[in-house]
């Protein structure tokens, strides 16, 4: 967090700090909580 803070000029705190296992999962993650069931997505694997 300080690294970011020094190089950015901004601080996160832990709770605003996301970790995923790459681009792909983090998008379907955030995707996950914003969509309703029974909406329908398409999403490309390339």
């Amino acid at each position: 967090m300080q690294e970011i803070e020094k190089t950015r000029g901004y601080c996160p705190q832990f709770e605003q700090v996301v970790i995923a296992p790459g681009l792909k999962p983090g998008i379907f993650f955030t995707m996950l909580a914003a969509i309703d069931p029974g909406e329908e997505v398409i999403m490309s694997a390339g």
